[in-house]
């Protein structure tokens, strides 16, 4: 028989509202220990992901390092070597986010230093600047109060006449 004024199902004479009440807050309880669970895993395993993305980073680095010691060759300069230069700053700048992932701000800023140097030798200024601002905001994030890093202060003097 259903209550007239709400028209649901009465309850069963076994279980009384107390107890009804008791199973939904220890369902929700155990919802968010295994949400709380979760969520440990995940810091864990991010913990983790950006250290790989700092060695991944490491690794950019170097190989950009090789791109731009490959392009300085006397045949490389003749045929084709500010592609080289080009894919360097590519990774440059890749391996500057990587490095923001794991939360290396001084890696990060040297990296997009870097970056702004070739983008100066391959006559880009609207790059450099760019890379020169996104090192100062890594430095500002590496150590607010400190002095600024000598690489930005020499953006002023390549990237004064934009």
């Amino acid at each position: 028989m259903r209550h007239a004024a709400c028209n649901c199902a009465p309850r069963p004479a076994h279980a009384p509202a107390g107890a009804t009440r008791r199973r939904k807050r220890r369902r929700k309880r155990r919802k968010k220990e295994a949400a709380a669970a979760e969520r440990g895993l995940a810091v864990r395993s991010a913990a983790m992901d950006s250290s790989g993305k700092e060695r991944e980073a490491v690794q950019l680095m170097a190989e950009a390092e090789k791109r731009v010691k490959g392009s300085h060759s006397f045949l490389r300069g003749l045929f084709g070597g500010n592609t080289r230069v080009e894919e360097a700053c590519e990774m440059y700048t890749r391996a500057a986010n990587m490095f923001k992932i794991a939360k290396n701000w001084s890696a990060a800023g040297n990296a997009f230093c870097q970056a702004a140097k070739l983008h100066m030798q391959l006559q880009s200024k609207h790059d450099s600047a760019t890379s020169f601002v996104d090192a100062g905001n890594a430095y500002k994030k590496a150590d607010p109060q400190g002095e600024i890093h000598y690489c930005c202060q020499t953006s002023h003097h390549h990237c004064g006449d934009l």
